[in-house]
């Protein structure tokens, strides 16, 4: 947890009060609200703030992700628009993947290329254990941990997704990814500048698409990668 000023509330919960501002990701409607239930419909306007008494997470106050591609578990991209958020106030952290404040100030539109490169980059800078990242040229990741996330950012880089609730991330030259049924694959395509092929600097980054698992359209345990901005099938080698 940041550092704060920590109390324990009737819950028996651990909570803060900061003034750090969290930054993180959320998800909305496509026409800016959200809805935590079936009879509440909440509007938000970008560059607004607003407040609630208390933070308690699946309960009161405001929800965001800290690793943006979490968001997708909420708010899928079909149907969803993003925008960054400061979270600030009483932070309730208990959830895996998500942040509950009492304040939130909703930031700048951020589209899903920039959600999945906000999360390499976060994924490559920690080292806790629900993470597996490879950076190296060749490298491999493997998630296999409940809402755990594998990426491989090095050229022919590979990830996969050995859960349902799981995301494979493969960003760089020629990568690929695979998982099983009900988790998520996101494939970026990169092509190198032809000189030091290894060094991301000299990658020209093209696009990104994330898919599901389904079994149908996208195979269980199969590689995939993005082509000519097409999700194929890859060889594994």
């Amino acid at each position: 947890m940041k550092s704060g000023i920590i109390i324990r509330k009737g819950n028996d919960k651990m909570k803060k009060i900061t003034e750090e501002t969290i930054k993180a990701v959320k998800g909305f409607n496509l026409d800016m609200t959200c809805t935590p239930t079936e009879d509440i419909k909440f509007q938000y306007e970008e560059g607004k703030t607003y407040e609630e008494e208390t933070a308690d997470a699946c309960r009161k106050g405001f929800h965001a992700c800290e690793l943006p591609i979490d968001v997708f578990r909420y708010y899928p991209p079909t149907k969803s628009i993003y925008h960054e958020v400061d979270m600030f106030g009483e932070i309730d952290d208990s959830n895996i993947d998500k942040v509950c404040s009492s304040q939130i100030k909703i930031g700048a539109k951020i589209n899903i290329a920039g959600i999945i490169k906000a999360s390499v980059d976060i994924i490559r800078g920690k080292a806790e254990k629900e993470f597996a990242v490879s950076s190296g040229n060749c490298g491999n990741a493997v998630s296999s941990g409940n809402c755990g996330n594998a990426a491989s950012s090095g050229y022919c880089g590979s990830a996969k997704a050995n859960h349902p609730n799981s995301c494979a991330i493969a960003w760089g030259p020629k990568s690929k990814a695979s998982g099983v049924i009900g988790s998520h694959l996101v494939l970026a395509e990169c092509e190198s500048k032809g000189c030091h092929y290894w060094d991301e600097k000299n990658w020209i980054f093209k696009g990104a698409k994330m898919v599901v698992v389904d079994g149908k359209n996208v195979k269980e345990n199969t590689w995939y990668g993005l082509r000519n901005g097409k999700v194929i099938e890859v060889n594994n080698s």
